[in-house]
């Protein structure tokens, strides 16, 4: 209770000293006093105590789904659970007592706002901040539950040991990664522990898996609430909703995966699924509405035309297909990386690899992807993944979002389930169920292979030129 008071207070602090609001309630209201008073204060004084209810009300949803993903373990699985989280925790841990990856002014990691001092974990527990624009407008909404404990706690060791903001909403994102992994392969509806943990491994393994966790960077939340999302069924509607907020609201793309429902036949399915959709879209406005985030209605046009610069208007259709090839790559090995200047600073860019050899290994991996899609066919996880990947090429190909900084690694996290999913649903299909967790297990010591030297240069490079305090 105490922690939900100290959370509370935080909240209330924050909406209501935080300029930015009041200065985007001016550019609504032309300035006229009376109308940013009322929403202002008005707003601060409902969202406060809304935080500690709807932060409950999350966690009684939640909860249950963690404790039923726990207790569907065996043993030898939540022993096998347990050591990829420690291990993924050591990395990280082994990185921030290496380098200054969240302190520093500038983007140590170019493309990444996660590596900005004033962003880690201000993105995480300010619901005004910057960031948290209409691409996530309740992101800090969604990430304080998990987030908050480990701050908490790391105020309650102060006097003791000093331990990094940054750090502490790593391990906060260690856990949500692992967890999310833990629903991604019952949703696959994988056969045996074996099976289960290579595959856990296999994604944990990933590149894109160690920098997401390392950088304070939204993409684990969104795809944590993604997989929730995905995890729930039309008949669990209170969970159902709270999963399309917290998808929608930590990224506002997830609310294409609403189509991962739309999969009933009958009439009366479909009536109740668009009645469904309509109380999860005016819960979403009310969330909007609750926690004040009224104030983006006066700078989405402004911030939209500014986000127009990072697509690919710039390039042609067949470099941006190019990049996306590379990306395709990237769910799979390491990125070409190297040290760059940015803003006169040196930094570390991991760039999309797009050389002949590169290009024929991802359309490779491609083709493994479609192949697998087409054989299994009539598993709805199978369709979902498949209208992800598309989602992908629509998205970063065909918009060419972040393809004019090539800086597409940075949406690896969020895309990879996926394509990962349908390579292993392909194997799955080629070998057996029976000898599917053995192959899993080796490709993912293969990647690790791949990744951590990587992973290890990137860190190097960053302890050279930006060491920890």
């Amino acid at each position: 209770m105490a922690v939900l008071q100290v959370l509370i207070v935080s909240f209330l602090q924050q909406l209501v000293a935080t300029g930015g609001v009041l200065r985007k309630l001016g550019l609504l209201f032309q300035w006229q006093l009376w109308p940013i008073v009322v929403v202002a204060v008005g707003g601060a004084l409902v969202a406060a105590p809304a935080v500690g209810v709807l932060m409950a009300w999350f966690w009684r949803v939640i909860g249950p789904k963690v404790a039923a993903l726990w207790r569907g373990m065996d043993r030898t699985e939540r022993a096998g659970m347990v050591f990829i989280a420690l291990c993924l925790a050591g990395i990280v841990s082994w990185a921030y007592s290496q380098a200054a990856i969240t302190e520093l002014s500038f983007d140590v990691i170019y493309t990444s706002d996660g590596t900005l001092a004033n962003n880690a974990p201000a993105t995480f527990t300010r619901l005004a901040h910057g960031e948290n624009d209409f691409r996530q407008p309740l992101f800090a909404v969604c990430a304080l539950p998990f987030v908050s404990p480990f701050l908490c706690l790391r105020d309650l060791l102060l006097p003791v040991v000093t331990l990094s903001r940054g750090w502490c909403v790593a391990m906060a994102q260690v856990l949500l990664v692992m967890v999310a992994f833990g629903w991604l392969v019952r949703l696959m509806a994988l056969r045996g522990r074996l099976a289960r943990l290579g595959m856990v491994a296999w994604l944990s393994a990933g590149y894109a898996t160690l920098l997401m966790c390392t950088q304070v960077e939204q993409y684990v939340v969104a795809l944590f609430w993604l997989l929730f999302f995905l995890n729930t069924r039309r008949e669990e509607k209170r969970a159902w909703v709270v999963g399309f907020v917290g998808a929608t609201g930590s990224l506002l793309t997830s609310a294409a995966l609403a189509l991962a429902h739309l999969h009933r036949r009958d009439v009366r399915a479909w009536r109740d699924l668009f009645c469904q959709y309509c109380y999860a879209g005016v819960a979403f406005v009310g969330a909007f509405v609750l926690f004040c985030r009224i104030d983006l209605l006066a700078t989405w046009a402004a911030r939209t035309q500014m986000y127009l610069n990072f697509t690919g208007k710039t390039l042609d259709f067949m470099e941006r297909l190019r990049m996306w090839l590379a990306f395709v790559t990237m769910n799979f090995y390491a990125p070409e990386a190297g040290p760059t200047l940015y803003a006169k600073k040196i930094a570390w860019h991991l760039t999309a690899d797009v050389s002949p050899q590169a290009l024929l290994c991802g359309t490779l991996l491609l083709g493994t992807v479609l192949v697998g899609s087409l054989l299994c066919w009539r598993e709805r996880f199978v369709r979902v993944c498949t209208g992800w990947v598309i989602f992908s090429w629509l998205l970063l190909c065909l918009i060419g979002w972040g393809t004019a900084e090539n800086g597409l690694i940075l949406y690896v996290l969020y895309f990879s389930w996926a394509f990962v999913g349908l390579a292993a649903k392909l194997i799955e299909r080629l070998v057996g169920a029976r000898f599917a967790g053995a192959v899993y297990l080796l490709l993912a010591a293969l990647t690790a292979w791949n990744t951590l030297p990587a992973f290890a240069e990137m860190v190097h490079f960053l302890a050279q030129s930006y060491p920890a305090q």
